[in-house]
């Protein structure tokens, strides 16, 4: 079984998508939260936004990611134990 190859692209898509927004969102937050430190532009860029972006992007893949092999292995070891699978 090939998880990378069996995984459809609408999937791949909402995880992108999905996890592009808890990237921005991430962002915003930041943004709202952070007026009234003293790091300038650059500062806050480097330090803030982009460490919350990947932090929140890379753990929304890995969770649509496990969602996905969650449900592969369900489905795998359904059609396993189905009575004719043997036939097969």
């Amino acid at each position: 079984m090939n998880l990378l190859k069996e995984i459809t692209c609408c999937y791949i898509t909402l995880a992108v998508i999905w996890s592009i927004y808890q990237g921005i969102r991430g962002i915003i937050e930041h943004r709202f939260y952070a007026k009234n430190n003293n790091m300038n532009q650059f500062e806050k860029i480097f330090i803030l936004y982009i460490h919350d972006f990947a932090f929140r992007f890379i753990c929304t893949m890995a969770g649509f990611f496990s969602l996905y092999v969650c449900y592969a292995l369900q489905i795998h070891q359904t059609f396993r134990n189905f009575p004719l699978a043997h036939l097969h």
